[in-house]
């Protein structure tokens, strides 16, 4: 048995014939060297897909009755995501979310990287000559069948997530977006200007943190608040001075 990512349940290998047939047709036509393993979850139904070097794909028991045009449009998005090395890219990016978890922009990245991934993955069934509306038919009626179960984080590249797909069915219905992979100067292109908005707010950062402001209250020995009272500030290194009077609150601020 093989445990599964964010669920406490077990999975039993998948025997059934056309799942596997299938998946080598598809693993051969990806040109993928890795063997890919099926399992079929006993839990919540789920299609997940995790693993580097032993790609596993996970889907729920009920695939049994599924039609072979289902079958085939569900492993061609899983595989098209061992084929991109997504399950890595995601864990490295859920690590840089652990160091940064302070960082709302951060999150934003994470959860925007998933949606390309599985957009991306999209592209890649549809490539392959499948036609946009009975993708999202298929989608559509998997989430359908998904949609009453609870609500399982994972770390992994999902492809039924209800979050994502008014975007991704959109996107899956629009003739006109370029579904071509990226060329090398394009890349080189985005990984600089990516390269060029870090640095910036790197150095943003860093001069953002030189400033700061102090508030308070001025009060006498019975907690009466002081008005007009005269409050001075020195900064270092420069030592220079800010001055300013309390409010008739005996309230001051120093912003900046």
């Amino acid at each position: 048995r093989a445990a599964r990512p964010g669920a406490d349940r077990f999975a039993e290998p998948l025997h059934d014939p056309r799942w596997r047939a299938a998946a080598d047709a598809i693993a051969l036509e990806y040109r993928l060297r890795r063997p890919v393993r099926l399992l079929a979850g006993t839990g919540p139904p789920l299609l997940v897909t995790w693993g580097y070097r032993r790609p596993i794909v996970l889907v729920p028991t009920l695939v049994a009755s599924w039609p072979l045009e289902r079958v085939e449009v569900v492993l061609r998005h899983e595989l098209a995501h061992i084929q991109r090395r997504d399950w890595l890219v995601l864990m490295t990016a859920e690590l840089l979310r652990v160091l940064h978890w302070f960082n709302p922009l951060v999150w934003i990245a994470c959860r925007q990287l998933r949606l390309e991934s599985e957009r991306a993955c999209d592209d890649v069934v549809l490539q392959h000559g499948v036609e946009g509306r009975t993708y999202a038919t298929q989608l559509l009626d998997i989430a359908r069948s998904f949609g009453r179960q609870r609500r399982v984080w994972l770390p992994a590249p999902a492809m039924a997530r209800a979050t994502s797909l008014d975007r991704r069915i959109a996107a899956m219905l629009n003739p006109a977006l370029n579904r071509g992979p990226l060329t090398n100067r394009a890349r080189i292109a985005t990984i600089a200007a990516a390269s060029i908005v870090t640095a910036s707010l790197a150095g943003f950062g860093a001069s953002a943190q030189t400033f700061g402001s102090v508030s308070g209250s001025v009060v006498d020995a019975t907690n009466r608040p002081i008005s007009g009272a005269t409050l001075v500030v020195t900064g270092s290194p420069n030592q220079a001075k800010h001055e300013l009077r309390s409010d008739t609150s005996g309230h001051f601020e120093f912003v900046g």
